[in-house]
């Protein structure tokens, strides 16, 4: 479609405010998600960010995380995982103990706090899971993660 063409000029337009609106949607939901996801856990002191970082933790208990593993795996700054890191230490979720191989590295270990709080948490993330997705059918959403990821991919980055 040639926008310069005056007969496709009004739908060229109608396009673009539509793709405008689309991202401000993107937005306004990825901002409704934090609101509504650090309410939902402030009566277990946490934010949406401590809660992710303790899922990662919890799926790979197995293996010695590393900062860096976080940072990677959440898409994360190294000063926004340090920071969060320092708080969910203070609120004694985990420790830190410098990794034998380079003390420099610091391994991220759960505690029993944050292993107590386990399955609440799942079960939280799994209503909120439920209620975002409320009134979609499965195809639906099949379909608008297929949008998500072409759309990331679009912005030149890797889906995981």
């Amino acid at each position: 479609m040639d926008c310069k063409n005056i007969k496709y000029k009004s739908k060229c337009e109608n396009q673009f405010h539509q793709k405008r609106k689309c991202a401000i949607l993107l937005k306004q939901l990825h901002n409704s998600m934090h609101k509504n996801f650090n309410k939902d856990l402030e009566s277990l002191n946490l934010t949406m960010a401590q809660g992710e970082i303790l899922f990662y933790l919890f799926r790979n208990q197995e293996k010695k995380i590393k900062q860096k593993d976080i940072e990677i795996a959440l898409k994360i700054s190294n000063p926004t995982a340090t920071g969060t890191l320092k708080r969910m230490e203070e609120k004694e979720l985990l420790s830190r103990t410098a990794d034998e191989k380079d003390a420099r590295s610091k391994i991220v270990l759960l505690t029993q706090k944050a292993l107590d709080i386990k399955e609440e948490l799942a079960t939280r993330r799994e209503i909120a899971s439920e209620k975002l997705f409320l009134n979609f059918k499965e195809d639906e959403i099949a379909e608008f993660e297929r949008c998500l990821i072409v759309m990331i991919q679009n912005m030149g980055e890797e889906v995981e």
